[in-house]
């Protein structure tokens, strides 16, 4: 009972302590929790004084946890994570309410959209949102801050590094090649030298090999694009090779066929090219699976489907 009253004592002050901790900044965590920044500092100095010893390590304006502080908040992240999961199972609101989910571009097309829209059929209470990282910019974000921070729920994404408070799982990988349109002197081409290539401009939306481009060739990369579908659309101009997923172009391939009449805009070309792996990464429930988990067993099925999809539109190709 004692060790009860004794947390009960610190229990307010644990979430303006985990606020200034995740933001390293007490006037941006006062403004999350809708207080003033005297009582934020208040409030930490409460706790502090009642462990006895700091959690933070101030530097003029700067403030940032210390080894004892770090411990805490992993800690009270896991506790509230409790709470949070066990709230949900007695309220019955596992499989609905916000998913939070944070994806690399060109994944959505591919099989992250039509994951959730197969999940929203089953549990019509989720209301999802998807945010895309788009291009080697997109790589900056944090996925595992989104993710430790309750930003995000999962991740869908092309590299993953293992953390203990994480799950991670590779789902698989999506088949790149390199396109050129019918504009394009080796649009067409059935037999294609690398070297032959490489004389030619290129656009990009992300740096080799994050895209399946070969380090070990040099491309003249004349135009950098944010998303893989305005990559497409370019690259159907004519002038400029593409590295694309091949889940992309058929997909754009589909879209244009009751106008082009099954005719294709863009020709892939016979270099080999490494696919785009796949990694889920969520926050790990600590009591039933829970919402990310029901993302990630659809996402699987789609992209298994999503990849079926696309051998049966490419093989017609080869043969044509």
């Amino acid at each position: 009972m004692k060790r009860a009253l004794r947390l009960l004592s610190l229990w307010d002050w644990l979430p303006t302590f985990r606020a200034v901790a995740e933001h390293s900044h007490v006037s941006r965590a006062a403004a999350e929790l809708g207080v003033s920044p005297s009582a934020v500092s208040r409030m930490i100095g409460l706790l502090e004084d009642d462990i006895g010893q700091p959690l933070f390590d101030r530097v003029g304006r700067s403030i940032q946890l210390n080894p004892a502080g770090e411990h805490l908040l992993a800690g009270v992240r896991t506790a509230m994570r409790v709470v949070d999961e066990s709230l949900a199972i007695v309220e019955g609101t596992e499989l609905s309410g916000p998913l939070r989910i944070v994806s690399d571009d060109p994944f959505p097309r591919a099989f992250v959209l039509p994951a959730v829209q197969a999940l929203r059929r089953a549990h019509p209470g989720l209301t999802p949102s998807l945010r895309t990282r788009c291009g080697s910019e997109g790589q900056g974000d944090d996925i595992t801050q989104l993710l430790l921070t309750g930003a995000a729920d999962v991740g869908f994404v092309r590299e993953a590094s293992p953390h203990d408070q994480l799950g991670v799982e590779r789902l698989g990988a999506l088949p790149t090649r390199l396109y050129c349109g019918p504009g394009h002197p080796l649009f067409g081409a059935s037999s294609v030298a690398i070297s032959d290539v490489l004389t030619h401009d290129f656009l990009a939306t992300s740096k080799a090999p994050e895209d399946g481009w070969p380090v070990e060739y040099r491309r003249r990369v004349v135009l950098t694009l944010e998303s893989s579908d305005m990559a497409a659309e370019i690259c159907a101009a004519g002038e400029l090779l593409a590295v694309l997923p091949e889940v992309v172009a058929t997909s754009r391939r589909e879209r244009l066929a009751p106008t082009s009449g099954g005719g294709r805009d863009l020709w892939p070309l016979p270099i080999g090219l490494r696919p785009l792996p796949i990694y889920a990464v969520w926050r790990r429930r600590i009591e039933l699976p829970g919402r990310a988990d029901a993302l990630i067993a659809a996402a699987r099925a789609q992209l298994d489907m999503a990849q079926l999809v696309v051998a049966q539109l490419e093989e017609p190709r080869q043969e044509a």
